[in-house]
């Protein structure tokens, strides 16, 4: 049987496992990388909420209705009836200004030679309506008027819509040759946030028909 004393003798052995400040050392090695993806997930979520808020401003919603309805109405018309007027630049391959007017075929019934009355589907050769787009420049507002055609037709009174607010400038523009249309009409559409005075610009174009 060993004795007391050798119990205590020669090279003293520890119990497996990690020291007090090698626990702290793990730890602050351990907090680094967390310490990183919480910074990176703070900052993704305020990157989420800023680009959220920027693509929900009301100008944003306001710009993108108005490419919508743009592209809808100027699908019903022609080459042959369009037009841009109010000029600000003409010359051999382009044509733009601050007025554009669509001439199409809208559903209404139309008397034809045998005096009945026919609804005309939108595939007539003659325009029966219009729609002009324009700034109105003291409200600040895009507007539409709707109307008949020929301009004082009495088939139907004519209207005004405001399809959008804060609007600082729009232009609309069209390709031409040998002073000859094509059958693509754009729009350049800038708004400014009343809120902090920022700026925004839409681009949209419409494919009329041949």
């Amino acid at each position: 049987m060993k004795s007391h004393s050798s119990l205590f003798s020669g090279k003293r052995r520890f119990a497996k496992g990690m020291t007090l400040i090698e626990v702290v050392i793990a730890g602050a090695i351990m907090m680094v990388p967390i310490s990183a993806i919480l910074v990176l997930l703070i900052g993704g979520q305020r990157y989420w909420l800023e680009s959220y808020n920027l693509s929900n401003r009301q100008i944003e919603i306001d710009g993108h209705a108005v490419a919508a309805i743009f592209d809808r109405i100027g699908r019903k018309s022609d080459y042959n009836n369009c037009e841009i007027s109010r000029i600000i630049k003409s010359n051999r391959e382009m044509v733009s200004g601050e007025i554009v007017e669509f001439r199409y075929w809208g559903n209404r019934r139309m008397r034809f030679g045998s005096g009945r009355g026919q609804s005309n589907k939108g595939f007539g050769t003659e325009a029966t309506e219009y729609a002009r787009f324009y700034l109105d420049r003291q409200s600040r507002k895009l507007m539409v008027d709707y109307g008949s055609y020929p301009h004082g037709a009495r088939r139907s009174a004519g209207r005004s819509v405001a399809i959008a607010d804060n609007v600082t400038d729009v232009e609309f523009s069209r390709s031409r040759f040998n002073k000859i249309g094509h059958g693509s009409v754009r729009m350049k559409l800038t708004l400014t946030d009343p809120d902090d005075g920022k700026m925004i610009t839409i681009m949209a174009a419409t494919l009329m028909r041949n």
